[in-house]
């Protein structure tokens, strides 16, 4: 079965509308509960992204479900995230996550992750793991509010018309973001538009992903 093809919007206003006019039902998308930390896990990552990665030692959907489970069942993992109170003490906290999984992934795989790939994916896990019913409904509401966009196909070509810098390729992916900087440059300006909207950016992501499956 083919893959939906992402949404590219027409411009800025073209996504602040369909950010605004579907608030109530991207919101509802957090409304869901999971108990179980390795249901989220499995969740959280599809299929059609771990076939990105070729020719490793190890399959790449068990290195990064080893790594997850490992991190959101550790309570320094839970306890750290019950401190975060800002967007930029969110932001320093999920760049060094990211980089316990470049750490795990490089001691497994023999080699580097890709840094968009590296950044995508936690930052998929983090969104799943806010249906996590341990978090408390006001601790889950700042977190949402603090939630990177993961970038990918979807995501990259449904903003490709928003912002002009950086350029944005038609066929673009998750290995299209290649650093930090465009990486940032990403999440600000999502960001945004997202606060244009009155929504948290995270809803670019549930509109983008999750409403076209």
């Amino acid at each position: 079965m083919s893959q939906p093809v992402p949404h590219q919007m027409h411009d800025t206003q073209d996504l602040i509308r369909h950010l605004s006019a579907r608030k109530t039902e991207l919101g509802k998308w957090f409304d869901n509960r999971k108990g179980c930390l390795s249901q989220i896990v499995d969740d959280s990552v599809g299929g059609n992204t771990f076939r990105a990665f070729r020719n490793l030692p190890c399959k790449p959907s068990v290195v990064f479900r080893e790594w997850a489970l490992t991190a959101l069942e550790d309570r320094v993992t839970v306890d750290e995230l019950e401190g975060i109170g800002s967007q930029a003490h969110y932001d320093d906290w999920v760049k060094r996550f990211c980089g316990r999984l470049h750490r795990a992934w490089q001691e497994r795989m023999g080699k580097r992750m890709e840094y968009g790939p590296g950044r995508k994916l936690p930052n998929l896990l983090l969104k799943e793991f806010m249906l996590w019913s341990g978090l408390s409904d006001e601790r889950r509401h700042d977190l949402i509010g603090f939630l990177h966009v993961p970038l990918d196909r979807y995501t990259l070509v449904g903003i490709r018309n928003c912002i002009p810098d950086p350029e944005i390729p038609k066929t673009a992916t998750m290995k299209s973001v290649t650093g930090e900087t465009m990486y940032d440059q990403l999440q600000f300006a999502i960001r945004h538009i997202a606060r244009t909207a009155g929504v948290p950016s995270i809803y670019f992501d549930v509109l983008a992903w999750n409403m076209s499956h």
